[in-house]
C-alpha cells in the first residue's frame, strides 16, 4: 500500500426497514396476546412460507440479521434417499421444480382435508398449483368456518403421513439462512425522534428491521461419501483374512505347498514304478537263465542219483560177503 493511500473495509450491503401498525390492529393469536408481525423470508423456490424461515418483529425491539444464500445437494440412493429436482438460484431463471419435502407433506395434509371435509383451505397460497404438483383435482368448495370448526381442525391435529418413505427431501435446495439475529431495543427517546422525524401520531407504533448479508454470502453443503465401494471391497477382504485367517500371501504360500506336496507324490509313483519294472527285468532274466541250462542240470543229477545207487549196491555187496 503506497503513500497516501487509505485502507478501507469491504462494506457489506444493508436493507433497513421500517413498518407503522395502529395498535388496535394487534390481535390475539395462536400462542397468545401477539403485539407486532411475524416476517417470513423463504427462497423464491418455495411455495409456502415455513415458520423455520420466519422471525418476529415489534416495536420494541429492532432485529439485525445477517443472511446466507445456502444451497444443499444429497447424492441419493443407496446414500441419502432424495428426489431429483430442477431447481435454480437466479431470479432470472425461476421456471424450476418447486418440490421439497414440507411442501410434499403440507400438499398430503390439505388432500387429505379436501378427501375427509369435502372442501378445502382456499386461504392457502397457490393452493391449485399445490394440488398440480401432486397430479390431484378437486371438484369440492371451499371450506366454510363450521367445517373448520368441526373437520379440518381435527386431521390437522392428528395428520400422519401413511408411510414415512412417502415423502423424501429433494436432491438440490436452494434457502435463505440467516447466521446470526441480534436484538436491540429501542428506548423511549429514540422511538419519540423517529414519530417527530416522520411526523406520525402518538397512536402508531413503528417497528423495524436491518438486514444484511453475511461475510460469507453463498454456502454450499454437499453430500460426499465418505465409505465408497473401493473401501468396502478393501474392509471385506480385511474382514475374511480376519475371520478365515486367510490373505494374499498365505494364499500363494498354500498354493506353493500344494505344488510341491503333487511333485512329491508324482516322484514317489514314478520312482516305485521304476523299482517295480526293474524287480521285474530281473525275475525275466532268472528265469530265462534257469530255462537255459535246466537240460545239463538234470544230466548232472542223473548222473549224481546213479552213482549214489551204485555205491549203496557195493555197500550192500560188501556187507553180505562180510
Amino acid at each position: 500500500m503506497g503513500s497516501g493511500e487509505r485502507f478501507e473495509m469491504p462494506k457489506r450491503v444493508t436493507l433497513t426497514l421500517s413498518m407503522g401498525y395502529n395498535f388496535s390492529d394487534t390481535s390475539f393469536g395462536w400462542n397468545g396476546y401477539n403485539e407486532g408481525f411475524t416476517i417470513y423470508y423463504p427462497h423464491f423456490s418455495e411455495l409456502i412460507p415455513s415458520q423455520h424461515s420466519s422471525f418476529s418483529l415489534s416495536a420494541g425491539l429492532t432485529p439485525v440479521i445477517d443472511f446466507q444464500n445456502v444451497e444443499r445437494t444429497l447424492l441419493g440412493s443407496p446414500y441419502t434417499k432424495c428426489k431429483p429436482t430442477d431447481t435454480s438460484n437466479s431470479y432470472l431463471n425461476q421456471k424450476v421444480d418447486y418440490y421439497r419435502k414440507n411442501l410434499c407433506e403440507f400438499t398430503r395434509l390439505l388432500i387429505d382435508i379436501d378427501k375427509k371435509c369435502h372442501c378445502y383451505p382456499s386461504y392457502i397460497d397457490n393452493i391449485t398449483e399445490l394440488f398440480t404438483i401432486e397430479e390431484y383435482e378437486t371438484e369440492n368448495p371451499p371450506c366454510n368456518f363450521f367445517q373448520h370448526a368441526v373437520c379440518v381442525s381435527e386431521i390437522i391435529d392428528h395428520f400422519q403421513l401413511v408411510s414415512a418413505g412417502t415423502c423424501i427431501p429433494a436432491c438440490t435446495e436452494h434457502s435463505f439462512k440467516p447466521q446470526s439475529i441480534q436484538y436491540m431495543q429501542v428506548s423511549e427517546r429514540r422511538s419519540k425522534d423517529i414519530h417527530e422525524y416522520l411526523n406520525i401520531p402518538d397512536d402508531i407504533y413503528i417497528a423495524s428491521m436491518v438486514l444484511k448479508l453475511s461475510d460469507e454470502v453463498s454456502v454450499v453443503y454437499k453430500e460426499q461419501s465418505t465409505y465408497d465401494p473401493s473401501k468396502f471391497i478393501a474392509d471385506m477382504g480385511g474382514t475374511a483374512g480376519v475371520v478365515l485367517g486367510l490373505s494374499l500371501l498365505s494364499i500363494l504360500k498354500h498354493i506353493e505347498k500344494m505344488y510341491l506336496n503333487l511333485l512329491d507324490k508324482f516322484r514317489s509313483i514314478l520312482m516305485n514304478y521304476k523299482l517295480k519294472r526293474s524287480q521285474t527285468m530281473m525275475a525275466k532274466t532268472q528265469t530265462m537263465n534257469i530255462s537255459q541250462n535246466f537240460p545239463e542240470k538234470i544230466e548232472t543229477l542223473k548222473k549224481d542219483t546213479s552213482l549214489k545207487e551204485f555205491t549203496r549196491k557195493e555197500d550192500n555187496g560188501i556187507s553180505k560177503l562180510t
